[in-house]
């Protein structure tokens, strides 16, 4: 994957409910500087607070010109390179799901065919998810640690209102024209 990211030319999208650091900082070391950088996680309080995502990962790809995106369901794990190569798998964008130190899960990791169907998948993932800035990503922080043992316990807690709100648009997937 590394090897992949470092021979972009034009984007990657990195779709993982968990992102850290390390792994953040090896893609950073890697990904050209003109390549346009998508990261979708799932982002929830109980994420943050268990250690499974990280603030300062996404932080850090905010300040490497990353978009950041969270998508509260969210569990594929794909990275696609110039919308030519497209890898999907169980491994998340962490230090364990990469196995970039010596101990790590063991993870699969396909190549499946960038077809029109597949982009399109993945550009839906996107259209489904809401942008996270510095600000949203500082107010979590600021929320963890004022309130680290609420959350701990419970999955299904999300962020307050001030700080994240909620996206009350509509969507349809199926809608029947009369």
């Amino acid at each position: 994957l590394l090897t992949e990211f470092k021979a972009s030319e034009k984007v990657i999208f990195i779709i993982s409910p968990f992102i850290t650091e390390k792994a953040v900082e090896e893609f950073v070391g890697v990904i050209p500087n003109n390549v346009i950088v998508k990261a979708i996680c799932r982002l929830l309080p109980f994420d943050v607070a268990s250690g499974s995502c990280s603030i300062p990962a996404l932080k850090k790809g905010i300040e490497a010109n990353w978009s950041i995106y969270r998508l509260e369901n969210l569990h594929a794990k794909i990275y696609s390179i110039d919308d030519n190569k497209i890898y999907s798998g169980s491994a998340n964008a962490t230090a364990n799901g990469l196995m970039i130190h010596a101990k790590g899960n063991i993870e699969a990791c396909n190549e499946v065919s960038a077809s029109v169907e597949n982009k399109k998948f993945i550009s839906n993932i996107f259209n489904a998810a809401s942008p996270v800035d510095m600000q949203a990503l500082i107010n979590m922080e600021k929320y963890i640690k004022e309130n680290v043992n609420i959350h701990k316990d419970n999955e299904d807690l999300n962020w307050p209102e001030e700080i994240l709100p909620e996206n009350k648009t509509i969507w349809v997937r199926d809608f029947t024209v009369l």
